[in-house]
């Protein structure tokens, strides 16, 4: 736009999008800029809705298209790997210019993982500059968590696996904004396995199995296979193959132990695999306590445990309501405080009579601990 134009738009609405994407290897059947084609479409989707209302916003293009990663990325064909100090320095800087053009209002649209990255760069941000500014980071995937999960019975045609980097729900998405950089000819269909540490040191806690152990050997011959698929598909492709695995304990009150376990598996393909899990045992017993087990009346409990999260998410100051008529204020960060910023936004909807807000013993406003 020519710059008359960014000044008068500008004067309406001083929010500048920027969308952050990278160069990163999304299957054989995607292509590496994924990330960044996406993120770019769904920013312009909003720049031509807030245009039709009247108060358009800004776009920083072009995208930020190369990122960091972690270590065991290294090598792999496909992904571009840029180091943090690189990503922070960039963003700092551009979020400076930004700043010194007027825009107030700068959010970091997100399709890529390294969100500790840019948590740094806007802490660097405020510490360097000292600017008072509204600066945020925003996950679309997260913001939208509920297209893409399955939802069974009530939508058979939905996906049928939780969002995993590359999957069925991801591909879905690129089919929608850019089918034509898609090639579902060379798709193909496979399950991805994570493992703790119960049964023999490894456990296989996916969402779709039965958890039965494989053990360190099993796990050693399902990365071989991986490897073997991906090598039939491009040769001499330097992969790595990685586990990194952790506990926590939630609770030790001599009737029950509460763990949390944490397992990052790379072993071929697009992208690793991360997923924590949460165990409680009876320590008499030495078995692991199912939800129904916790209580006489498990309807109940699930019911009550709904509504405390959900009281629990409305209270927060993050998203507490900022007026009585029911209008929700936002929060800007100011020289790195957090702080209510003038002006309401749009109503915060509540969810409906029964639904979970956060599952799975996740936060929301605090720690759910096990009854």
């Amino acid at each position: 736009s020519p710059r008359k134009m960014v000044i008068e738009k500008r004067r309406k609405n001083d929010i500048v999008l920027i969308p952050i994407g990278c160069t990163e290897n999304h299957g054989i059947h995607n292509n590496s800029g994924l990330d960044t084609f996406m993120c770019s479409s769904i920013c312009e989707a909003v720049r031509r809705k807030t245009a039709k209302a009247g108060h358009e916003v800004a776009l920083a293009l072009p995208p930020i298209n190369y990122g960091g990663h972690p270590y065991h990325h290294l090598g792999m064909p496909g992904t571009v790997m840029t180091t943090e100090k690189s990503i922070v320095d960039t963003l700092v800087n551009v979020m400076a210019g930004l700043w010194d053009d007027g825009f107030r209002k700068i959010i970091l649209v997100n399709n890529h993982g390294m969100d500790w990255m840019m948590e740094s760069a806007i802490q660097e941000f405020f510490k360097r500059w000292q600017l008072p500014a509204f600066a945020t980071v925003v996950e679309w995937h997260r913001a939208v968590r509920e297209f893409f999960y399955p939802l069974g019975d009530e939508r058979p045609d939905f996906v049928s696996t939780p969002f995993i980097h590359a999957d069925e729900a991801e591909t879905s998405a690129a089919l929608l904004m850019f089918p034509g950089m898609v090639d579902m000819s060379c798709v193909g269909d496979a399950q991805p396995k994570s493992f703790g540490m119960l049964d023999e040191g490894f456990y296989t806690g996916n969402d779709y199995g039965d958890g039965a152990s494989i053990g360190y050997y099993g796990m050693l011959e399902q990365a071989e296979d991986n490897f073997t698929y991906v090598r039939e598909m491009q040769t001499d492709l330097p992969l790595e193959f990685a586990c990194e695995r952790g506990a926590g304990l939630n609770r030790a009150d001599g009737r029950v132990l509460s763990l949390t376990m944490s397992t990052y598996t790379y072993s071929g393909g697009a992208h690793g695999m991360n997923v924590s899990r949460a165990y409680v045992f009876d320590t008499e017993t030495g078995e692991i306590v199912s939800f129904d087990q916790l209580s006489a009346d498990s309807a109940a409990l699930r019911a009550f445990l709904t509504q405390r999260m959900v009281d629990m998410a409305e209270t927060d100051e993050t998203i507490r309501e900022a007026t009585a008529d029911g209008k929700h204020g936002q929060h800007g960060r100011v020289r790195g405080r957090l702080r209510p910023a003038r002006g309401a936004g749009g109503p915060l909807r509540r969810p409906a009579a029964g639904r979970v807000l956060v599952s799975d013993g996740r936060r929301a406003g605090g720690v759910l601990r096990p009854v």
